[in-house]
């Protein structure tokens, strides 16, 4: 066999793979997209900004996970606007927006990039101490996709989560720091309407912080957080209804 007759073969050999693998990953694609997802995207009933969010994120698990609580307040028609605590991805913002122009939208975060240390132990009981780059959203730019009804507090989430006594419907929740998630759950939680949904992110992950703070306030309370499959493990909290 010639050796031209060797690069056909393998050249189609290519083709048929390259071929195989966009028919499959388009195939892939559909079916591990969520139905009510795509049936509301064939109706055209997503904003296109929507679409575009969850194009570009790398993690599906969380852009969905935040998507459905939208749905599921709209839908069973829960009272309050809308938290973000923290928002170091400025589309879960953008998102919220967009799903509920009607509902206040309300922005926490210090605006600026910032390396916090954190002290770690691998597997062989070594501590050290690392230095995390925690980054977050230019504020401008933030404000100038946002529409409608919204508020940016700029500072620390500790002290500017006081600010907020609206009644709330969903609150997004994205810190390591232990005092900053432990005292936005103690804050927001009263605020929560029944039926509100918390969100929060980084549960089940490296950082100890968030699930100490998490699981300290899980004991106050009579909701207990479900962990979701996202990249880095939130957790979802449902405030109770009372009968």
């Amino acid at each position: 066999m010639s050796w031209i007759a060797i690069c056909n073969i393998i050249i189609v050999n290519i083709i048929a793979w390259l071929a195989l693998s966009y028919f499959w990953s388009g195939w892939n694609y559909k079916v591990f997209k969520p139905w009510l997802w795509l049936e509301m995207r064939k109706r055209k009933q997503l904003h296109t900004d929507i679409e575009a969010a969850e194009r570009a994120t790398a993690d599906k698990n969380r852009f969905y996970a935040h998507w459905f609580a939208l749905e599921q307040i709209e839908t069973n028609h829960i009272i309050g606007d809308i938290l973000i605590a923290g928002t170091e991805e400025p589309d879960v913002a953008i998102v919220a927006n967009r799903h509920s122009p009607e509902r206040k939208l309300i922005v926490i975060d210090k605006f600026e990039n910032r390396t916090i240390e954190v002290v770690k132990e691998n597997c062989q009981g070594e501590v050290t101490a690392q230095q995390i780059e925690i980054k977050s959203p230019n504020k401008q730019q933030l404000q100038s996709k946002l529409i409608g009804n919204y508020q940016l507090y700029e500072g620390n989430l500790c002290e500017e989560v006081k600010n907020i006594s609206t009644q709330l419907a969903f609150i997004s929740i994205d810190s390591v720091d232990y005092d900053e998630v432990s005292t936005t759950l103690k804050h927001i939680y009263p605020l929560l309407s029944e039926g509100g949904i918390i969100l929060l992110h980084d549960y089940n992950h490296t950082w100890d912080s968030v699930r100490s703070a998490a699981d300290h306030f899980e004991a106050q309370v009579p909701e207990n957080f479900v962990w979701t499959a996202d990249m880095y493990g939130s957790a979802v909290m449902i405030k109770n209804k009372n009968r």
